[in-house]
Order: C-alpha cells, then sequence, then structure tokens
C-alpha cells in the first residue's frame, strides 16, 4: 500500500503546474487570498483516496480559464461535479463539495484547490446582546444533512435542498458558530432576514421610476394602469418554471385548467403546455416558484376580497397568460411558436439566460423575430444589477 500510494503521489506530482502563487478575490465575507496547495491536497489525500470517496469538503476549485458549457458537461459526466452559477465566485473560480477522487481528477484537468477553512463559511453581523435569540442561514450541499444539536441551535425550517434556518441562543451564539463552521457540508453560515413582499413598489416603479417614494406607504401609483394601459387582449407567453394555477392571482373558480388545451374562457390562464399528471404538477410545483412569481410581476390580478392584494398586481394585471415550456426544455423556442399560434399570442417573455454566449440559441431567437414580425420576443438582462 505504501508503494501503491508513494507511486501515486509521484505520478501526480508531475502534473503539478506553477499554480501556487496566492489568488485575491472578493466574497461576501470580504476580500480573501488564498495559496492554492495542489501538492498539499495530494499528500494528504493520496492515501485516502482509494479507500474512501464519502468523505467530502467544501474546496476552491481555480481553473486556468473560464469553463465553457462544453467542459462543464464534461467534468460534470466524468467527475461528476456539477459547475453552476450558484457555485461560481468568478468566471474561472467555483466553490466545490469534493471528495479526494475527485480533487485527484480535478487537478488532472490542471485545476487548483484550496480547502475551506471555517472562518471562509462566516459570514454574520454583530447581534445585539438585548435580544435573547438570533436566527442564521445555513447554506450546505444538497447531499448533505444539518445534524441535530439542540444544545447548541434549533432547526427552524429546511427551507430549501440546500439552506436551514437555525435559531442560536445568543448566549451560545460563538460556540454555535464555531461548531457550524467546522461541519464539513456547510458552505456558508449568515444572518436569515426575513423575506418581504415588494412587487407593490416594484410595479409602481417601473411604470413611472421618476415619482416620489415613501418608505412607509402600501402603494405606489401604477403610471401606465392609471391610464387605462392594463394588457387587456393582450396574451403572454411564458417559458419558466411551472406556474400554480390554483394562486390567487390566476384562479378562475368557474373554468378549470387541462393540460394542453386551449382555454379562452378561463380570466388568466388561455394554454398550459405540460404533459405529466396532475400529480406530478403538484410535485414538481413544489420544487421551484419562479414560474409563478414571474406569472404574477408580468399579469397577476388578485380575486380575493382583500382589496390590500391588488396591490401585488402585475404590470400588465388585465393580460392573459400561455404557459409554453419549462427553461429545461431543449426544444422551449420551438414549443413557443406553437403555443403561440394556438393562443394568438404576440409577446414572448423569458426571464432566464445563459451566463455563456450560446451561438446556436441567439440565431433561433433571432431567426423566430425574423419569421415573426407580429412578435415580440422579450429576455431579461440578469440578476447581477
Amino acid at each position: 500500500m505504501f508503494i501503491i500510494s508513494l507511486l501515486v503521489y509521484v505520478d501526480i506530482n508531475r502534473m503539478l503546474n506553477s499554480n501556487s502563487n496566492n489568488f485575491g478575490f472578493a466574497t461576501m465575507r470580504g476580500n480573501k487570498i488564498i495559496s492554492m496547495e495542489n501538492e498539499k491536497m495530494l499528500r494528504h489525500g493520496s492515501k485516502r483516496m482509494m479507500s474512501s470517496e464519502q468523505d467530502k469538503e467544501w474546496y476552491y476549485v481555480k481553473f486556468n480559464k473560464c469553463i465553457s458549457m462544453k467542459e462543464k458537461r464534461e467534468i460534470s459526466s466524468t467527475i461528476n461535479v456539477k459547475l453552476d452559477s450558484f457555485d461560481m465566485v468568478t468566471k474561472s473560480l467555483y466553490q466545490l463539495y469534493l471528495n479526494q477522487k475527485q480533487i485527484y481528477l480535478l487537478i488532472e484537468k490542471n485545476a487548483s484547490i484550496h480547502r475551506f477553512e471555517p472562518e471562509d463559511k462566516i459570514s454574520i453581523s454583530d447581534v445585539s446582546q438585548r435580544k435573547e435569540y438570533h436566527k442564521y442561514l445555513i447554506i450546505v450541499h444538497d447531499t448533505y444533512t444539518l445534524p441535530i444539536q439542540e444544545n447548541l441551535y434549533q432547526i427552524i425550517a429546511k427551507s430549501s435542498s440546500t439552506s436551514y434556518v437555525v435559531s442560536v441562543s445568543v448566549k451560545k451564539m460563538k460556540e454555535a458558530v464555531k461548531y457550524l463552521s467546522k461541519l464539513s457540508g456547510v458552505s456558508l453560515i449568515t444572518d436569515y432576514v426575513e423575506a418581504t413582499l415588494n412587487n407593490h413598489y416594484a410595479s409602481g416603479f417601473v411604470q413611472k421610476n421618476e415619482q416620489k417614494f415613501a418608505e412607509n406607504s402600501e402603494y405606489m401609483p401604477r403610471y401606465l394602469n392609471d391610464k387605462g394601459i392594463t394588457g387587456k387582449n393582450e396574451i403572454v407567453t411564458i417559458i419558466d418554471d411551472l406556474i400554480d394555477f390554483h394562486h390567487s392571482h390566476f384562479y378562475d373558480e368557474k373554468v378549470n385548467v387541462t393540460f394542453k388545451t386551449h382555454l379562452p374562457s378561463h380570466r388568466k390562464i388561455v394554454y398550459y403546455n405540460y404533459s405529466g399528471t396532475i400529480a406530478e404538477f403538484q410535485q414538481q410545483l413544489e420544487l421551484d416558484s419562479h414560474g409563478t412569481h414571474v406569472a404574477g410581476t408580468m399579469a397577476g390580478n388578485n380575486v380575493c376580497t382583500d382589496q390590500k392584494l391588488k396591490h401585488y398586481d402585475g404590470n400588465a394585471p388585465d393580460a392573459k397568460i400561455a404557459y409554453a415550456s419549462n427553461v429545461s426544455n431543449p426544444e422551449k423556442l420551438n414549443v413557443v411558436i406553437k403555443t403561440m399560434k394556438i393562443t394568438n399570442s404576440k409577446i414572448s417573455t423569458n426571464s432566464w439566460s445563459t451566463r455563456e454566449n450560446v451561438p446556436y440559441q441567439t440565431f433561433v431567437v433571432n431567426q423566430l423575430s425574423v419569421e415573426n414580425p407580429d412578435k415580440l420576443f422579450i429576455f431579461s438582462s440578469g440578476n447581477m444589477g
């Protein structure tokens, strides 16, 4: 075993490049300077690599260039590591949850590795001693389960597949944070902030952004809606995650939604292109609410008796919606035209994009625009500010 480990180390050592220079970058925890430590990783990891693929930790992984979509797919299939936007720190730097075998394979691809230190995981503010408890958001890998430690913290909720909300006594805060930061599957500990609803401000602001804003007001005037421009007689086609048609902004008590059927009499949803069963629909709907959020922002129109909820109506509350496809469907841009023709929709809204330049996708959208001059294709500019 010693000879095998030595041969493994010697062989790997030949692959080490000159990436031992310090590398600096900005994070939400402040500026970070790290020294990539491939050689150290290999010395400590070569003995364990053959025996265990289960022990994982978080690492910074730096590639010598920006990784293309093709390269990301190759890494995903050969090393079983996803390089998605949630794990990207810079264009060439990712934070990844790896075992020793994956580290070895990444170094073969000239990547440089640096293990997370406990302090790399902490981004918290000072807490008033007048508070008895404080809430933290704990980000983990989706394969990791946060252990129960009721003497240090209480798990309030698992808010997603990669996050927990915990409550910590102020008296045990330092001890709890120290413990959490040393857990292998934890990548971030930060303050938990309650989400607030702001669409009633956003819709008014985008309709006329040169108007006075009172922070404590419940409503911002809607310049276009107040002048009668409400989306009436328009149908907007959406490509996104599933839309919850039971939501009060879309629900019609008189007309049921039937998949893949033209529903011109429904007050909001005129077409819903979904191939699964209702049970599958409900299960998928619980995974992400982005499609519902997008549809509500665009054309939501609340039917509840509480008039305050009308403040959260969409920018075009009288428009109707045609749901064409989810974002992951490779044929989504072809499906959107079919849906628009079925419903006589003239507008396609797309609150999604790619981080890489995809010439083919750009070509298809341009072709659709040329071939359908009566239709408008709108894409979001991103979420980066």
